[in-house]
């Protein structure tokens, strides 16, 4: 079968936007476009021409909202992933995926949902340096916990080259000390850090956390910009977000440097994970899921 190119990626994923933007619309939840997203329609009017998914996020209590409310509101189509839905998945985020699809990384263990994917990541207080530097550590930490047995094995090597043999081991010890309770013990301290309310700035919630601005970016009334011509939500002050992310964001960066973020990606939109190790037997399958070089 053929693989699918990257603009016809980008057109499966708008049409999910558009459901997503519909559930948060009908059940008056506040989204926002962030990262590449936001910087692609503010520079491109839609997708970066290199980028491969759509970022999304929403204040913590709307994000709650939506997890409760978003696995029945989008339906049969799509399924909601996060760390309680899926055993695989270990961040704080979640992924709305679309089922019969496959958008995964050779790095990702085989288990759980691999559909294609928008990211929403919830916005958290943070307050001064010590309380990002606090945040930036404990928050991989619980990623780390949830991780399953299968994703960690598989990972434990490139952990060390991008992590060090300190923090590994670390890792490794915390999990062995708190057994069965880890997931339990990292889903405590996420509500304490991401329930915090009060603070002068706000994160969003990736691996670690990122992006963080003033809160009142995201106090105002949101501003409406067009994504490949759908009118989507972004922060008031959008330039003032992008040049804290990106400094000159209007800047395109090098060549070399226009490319996914993502890296090597097994791409289906007509069939999931499963069902394409079944049908297929060719040598890009053969060689993929190796883990990370």
């Amino acid at each position: 079968m053929a693989r699918p190119n990257l603009r016809d990626l980008q057109l499966f994923e708008l049409d999910m936007l558009r459901d997503v933007k519909r559930v948060c619309e009908d059940n008056k939840l506040q989204y926002f476009l962030s990262g590449g997203t936001l910087l692609g329609a503010v520079r491109h009017k839609g997708f970066i021409p290199w980028d491969d998914d759509i970022d999304i996020s929403m204040t913590y209590r709307d994000f709650q909202r939506f997890l409760e409310l978003g696995q029945k509101a989008l339906g049969e189509k799509y399924f909601l992933q996060t760390s309680d839905t899926d055993e695989s998945f270990q961040f704080g985020f979640a992924r709305v995926r679309r089922n019969n699809s496959t958008m995964i990384r050779d790095w990702e263990c085989e288990g759980g949902h691999h559909g294609v994917w928008i990211d929403i990541f919830p916005l958290i207080s943070v307050g001064g340096k010590m309380d990002v530097k606090l945040k930036k550590t404990l928050i991989p930490i619980t990623n780390v916990l949830c991780m399953s047995a299968e994703a960690f094995a598989k990972n434990r090597d490139w952990m060390k080259k991008t992590s060090g043999r300190g923090k590994t081991a670390l890792a490794t010890a915390l999990r062995r000390l708190l057994g069965k309770n880890r997931k339990r013990f990292a889903k405590w301290i996420r509500r304490r850090l991401f329930s915090q309310t009060g603070k002068d700035n706000l994160a969003e919630v990736w691996g670690s956390i990122t992006a963080v601005v003033p809160a009142e970016q995201y106090q105002k009334q949101p501003v409406s910009l067009l994504f490949e011509g759908l009118a989507c939500a972004a922060p008031e002050d959008y330039d003032a977000v992008l040049r804290n992310n990106y400094g000159d964001y209007m800047q395109l960066p090098p060549e070399e440097k226009r490319c996914s973020n993502h890296g090597n990606m097994y791409i289906d939109l007509e069939r999931d994970w499963e069902t394409i190790k079944q049908q297929e037997d060719d040598a890009d399958l053969r060689n993929f899921g190796k883990g990370p070089s």
